[in-house]
């Protein structure tokens, strides 16, 4: 399967006939589209093309004389000829094409696109909807990040050139050439043994059965396995970086990580059960995949739930009410700390390949998933500018993904002019978490919605509290403080006098003996319907009490809070503000926020999909939405 990049032509040209790719290098725009659609496709992964006006499709070598004509000004009809035309020469030089980018505006691509989608073709296109002044910027910046090696370039999958020799004779005395060298050459012995594999492949195509194993025998003392290990590096030669090579040691260990990268990715391998629960919609069978994973613990489980709701919450069998938005983070927390960890210092983690095999896997879930959720954010890095940009570029130009932008507090607010100017409407500030009550951070957020406006649409990662929502017309907010406040705090979230516009009350109600708090648990035991559970007081008489409840149950204070929000963001619509809020780290079936109040908004994070119970609710969740996308900047470009 080929990959194909289309750059458009450009009025400015050379005065004399000469290469395409050098007749319009008189444009800025094309030279920067040219070393892009070269990084691209550098290494066999792929080819480019330039579209012109009057040629249609010409090869970079081609030699053409200068010429003076636009398509735009074409009609109708010949615009779709020459689209079609396009499309038929680009097919016939990429018979197995499967994926297109379009470095070109709309005139180009518009009329181009139709006939390559009618054939299951991928169409890309990264600079959709950017007018002239935001294109120069994007592909500028693009340009930068591939001269400073900071973009990530994307492994050879092509296969190598087919090993050929004048004769058998030929072939030999390679071997044996390339083999002593590799003994007197230690820096290229990798090199050599790549080049000795290459005649080996071909020896053992030409010898008769036996004969090749009996010659390599006596040649080098290689034993069958050995002989394959040399073949295997010059096939998979295209999955190495030279500067890997410099830190293996030996050819088994090169071989181990050819196979490990020529393996082609499988989502289900990872995601065993996606197939299997996408077909099915029946809480049952959520219910008895789940026992399959770990019998035991789900037993365990489902007897402690089973006491703290069953016989006193009516609503505990009910289904699962619709949720209404879905909204997938990325899990750049989780990089953060890995970053920490990392042996080579947090700079060096964020080019490392732990971390771009991170950024491929988010990819390949988002092509995956991502047309199946509310919006999708950028696998941002948090307060670093540059690097959030650098995996924003790659998302969109290297996978055709268009995520939600995200800007950090710290940074200068033309990071979101820069996102605005792009055509994005659905943007995430981020780093808020333990700075909201800073002035300055206040401050930041007033620039960002001056600059936002009425028209751009922007979401609070980690901001639950009350006074922030209140305070700015926010799109959509999220957090987990519904969770945290229950389990850390023991805590549950009240209204202030009743008054949802004000900053929320916490209350400890967890393990309090009767005291000042007791009052409060049994009013919210009563309001909410839960039990109030066992008092740890030799005064109190616990007779007739279910043993787990408000006051000593995680699991039953995410309830108060969870309803909390619902009657914040009730409230919120009554002031015509219409602020959605979703719930973070819902990632468990028996306490989500969708088993106790309708229509909720929740934030799920890509790095926990690796886990079974957390992926299982993230698929139910999926099919449990009653409502599209609204978020226009959801899915690929």
């Amino acid at each position: 399967m080929s990959y194909a990049v289309l750059v458009s032509c450009t009025k400015e040209k050379r005065s004399q006939s000469a290469p395409a790719q050098d007749l319009y290098d008189k444009s800025d725009g094309f030279c920067k589209k040219r070393i892009i659609s070269e990084w691209l496709t550098a290494g066999g992964r792929g080819s480019w093309f330039i579209t012109s006006a009057k040629h249609g499709l010409l090869a970079p070598h081609e030699i053409i004389e200068p010429y003076d004509q636009k398509l735009p000004k074409a009609t109708k009809p010949e615009n779709k000829e020459w689209g079609e035309r396009v499309a038929h020469d680009l097919l016939e030089r990429v018979p197995d094409l499967h994926c297109v980018l379009m470095l070109a505006p709309e005139d180009y691509w518009a009329n181009i696109e139709p006939h390559l989608s009618r054939l299951k073709i991928k169409v890309r296109r990264p600079l959709k909807g950017l007018s002239q002044g935001p294109t120069g910027h994007w592909l500028k910046e693009v340009v930068e990040l591939i001269s400073g090696e900071q973009m990530f370039r994307p492994r050879n999958n092509s296969q190598p050139e087919p090993a050929e020799f004048a004769n058998v004779e030929a072939a030999k005395a390679t071997a044996k050439q390339y083999y002593l060298r590799a003994k007197q050459n230690n820096v290229e012995k990798f090199l050599c043994y790549k080049e000795m594999g290459r005649a080996l492949i071909y020896l053992k195509k030409k010898l008769k059965h036996g004969e090749f194993e009996a010659w390599v025998w006596a040649e080098f003392g290689f034993q069958r396995k050995q002989s394959k290990q040399y073949r295997d590096l010059y096939e998979g030669w295209h999955f190495l970086e030279q500067e890997e090579l410099e830190s293996l040691s030996n050819l088994e260990n090169v071989v181990k990580l050819i196979k490990e990268r020529s393996k082609p990715y499988n989502p289900e391998a990872e995601y065993p059960t996606m197939a299997a629960m996408l077909k099915c919609h029946r809480e049952d069978y959520y219910y008895q995949l789940a026992r399959t994973v770990d019998e035991a613990k789900w037993q365990r489980e489902e007897q402690f739930f089973d006491g703290v709701f069953r016989d006193v919450c009516p609503w505990y069998d009910a289904p699962a009410m619709p949720i209404n938005q879905l909204l997938l983070d990325s899990g750049a927390y989780s990089q953060v700390q890995a970053s920490e960890k990392f042996s080579g210092g947090p700079e060096a983690y964020y080019h490392s390949t732990e971390y771009w095999d991170y950024l491929e896997r988010y990819a390949t879930f988002l092509h995956q998933w991502g047309d199946r959720v509310t919006a999708y954010a950028n696998l941002d890095v948090i307060g670093n500018a540059t690097l959030t940009r650098r995996n924003q570029r790659y998302l969109e130009l290297q996978h055709g993904l268009r995520p939600v932008p995200v800007v950090h507090f710290g940074t200068n607010t033309n990071e979101l002019r820069r996102y605005i100017d792009e055509g994005y409407e659905f943007i995430g500030l981020g780093r808020l978490v333990g700075n909201l009550n800073k002035p300055e951070c206040q401050e930041w957020l007033e620039d960002c919605f001056k600059i936002a406006g009425d028209n751009i649409r922007l979401h609070g990662f980690g901001v639950m509290s009350a006074q922030t929502i209140w305070r700015h017309r926010w799109h959509s907010v999220d957090g987990t403080t519904w969770k945290l406040a229950a389990e850390k705090h023991k805590s549950v979230l009240i209204p202030q006098d009743g008054d949802y516009t004000c900053k929320e009350s916490r209350h400890r109600v967890g393990g309090v003996k009767a005291g000042k708090e007791l009052p409060l648990a049994r009013q919210l035991a009563e309001e909410h319907q839960l039990p109030l559970g066992l008092i740890p007081d030799e005064d109190f008489d616990n007779e007739g009490y279910i043993p787990y409840g408000l006051t000593n149950c995680a699991a039953v204070r995410y309830i108060v809070n969870i309803r909390y929000y619902q009657k914040l963001q009730e409230e919120l619509r009554r002031h015509d503000r219409q602020c959605q809020i979703y719930f973070a780290a819902a990632c468990d079936w028996e306490t989500s926020p969708d088993r106790f109040i309708p229509d909720a908004n929740i934030l799920v994070s890509f790095e926990e999909m690796g886990k079974a119970q957390p992926f299982r609710q993230f698929v139910r969740l999926i099919n449990n939405r009653h409502r599209p996308p609204e978020a226009p900047s959801v899915g690929a470009a």
